[in-house]
């Protein structure tokens, strides 16, 4: 049975020797039509990327939306507000191959055009974020670990830190993170961690 943390600031170690893991992403909009993007941050010591190749989003160029070592891949965008009872988008993990100057990868949700479309936080219910560990690379199902309901309400929140995956030594520990972020979209996000961005509508 998944552990669920039920609070902000919660942290728990993943499964002792776990390789493979996909974080899954979910949430309910109703009959809104809201655009949620999920996007993985691969951060060093100091809290930055070291290059636009440590971003994981719905905006890489590449077909298959995969990070160059290999270790980090990114299902792809759903477009259509989901039913907050499954999976909506999906971030798939290969421990092994994740470069050894990378700390820390921030699991973070945005609002596409949040400002064109005057959208919030407010419009999505039943946000989720939660750890499979899988015995293949990339497979999209196995056991659930770990599980974050988002229980707050976010009326203002345009963009949300999910969760955050930490590793210490040769441990990685699933972090509740549950921090929103105000007028804000994923270019805010790209610039707090030290990636250039043309400021344009997220």
């Amino acid at each position: 049975m998944a552990v669920k943390l039920a609070k902000k600031g919660n942290v728990i170690a993943l499964s002792k020797g776990v390789k493979y893991a996909m974080i899954g992403l979910g949430w309910s909009c109703g009959s809104q039509q809201v655009d949620l993007d999920a996007s993985a941050f691969l951060l060093g010591p100091d809290g930055k990327c070291a290059s636009d190749d440590d971003i994981i989003f719905y905006g890489m160029e590449a077909e298959d939306k995969t990070h160059y070592s290999g270790g980090n891949r990114y299902s792809g965008d759903s477009l259509a507000g989901g039913s907050g009872s499954s999976d909506d988008e999906n971030l798939f993990i290969d421990c092994d191959k994740i470069p050894d100057h990378i700390t820390t990868i921030d699991i973070t949700v945005t609002i596409y055009k949040w400002k064109k479309r005057h959208q919030t936080f407010g419009m999505v219910k039943n946000a989720y974020c939660r750890v499979v560990s899988t015995d293949e690379k990339f497979r999209p199902d196995g056991n659930e670990e770990l599980r974050f309901d988002l229980k707050d309400d976010y009326p203002r929140a345009t963009a949300m830190l999910m969760a955050q995956l930490i590793k210490t030594g040769n441990t990685w520990s699933f972090k509740a993170a549950g921090q929103d972020y105000t007028n804000a979209g994923l270019n805010k996000l790209c610039q707090d961690r030290g990636l250039e961005t043309d400021g344009g509508d997220d």
